[in-house]
């Protein structure tokens, strides 16, 4: 069984390369591969629904909602206002809210049979055995 940070990091990456088919003319092919790194590597901080705070591999963090203070955002250059930062708070923000509504859901499996019940956190953290398919 995948432990919760597995199912997140698989999240990431499905939800980074669904970005990247929907990116035909590679316009953020580079700053997705950023964004990710800093996602997978733990540089995202959700301050509140709409906030985040993205540590800079060379700056100090970067405080992200709508807009973000890095020369990329800032300068113009990076195209249609979506820096690595940006892009990284808005795949931390869509695999959180994914996490929640499996959270929510009971998945990866139902607790029928598991002394779990509605701790899920306890099933993914502790390597719950219980088979996933048994009703």
């Amino acid at each position: 069984m995948k432990t919760h940070a597995q199912v997140e990091l698989e999240s990431i990456g499905l939800l980074v390369a669904e970005y990247r088919v929907k990116d035909v003319n590679q316009v953020y092919a580079e700053r997705l591969t950023k964004a990710e790194t800093l996602v997978v590597d733990g540089m995202v901080t959700r301050l509140d629904d709409h906030h985040y705070l993205v540590q800079g591999k060379r700056h100090a963090p970067y405080q992200v909602n709508h807009a973000c203070q890095c020369e990329d955002f800032v300068s113009g250059n990076s195209p249609h206002g979506w820096c690595k930062h940006r892009l990284a708070a808005k795949v931390a923000a869509e695999v959180r809210a994914g996490m929640e509504d499996m959270r929510a859901r009971g998945v990866p499996h139902n607790h029928y049979t598991c002394a779990h019940k509605n701790a899920y956190e306890l099933c993914w953290q502790e390597g719950c055995l219980t088979p996933r398919n048994l009703l």
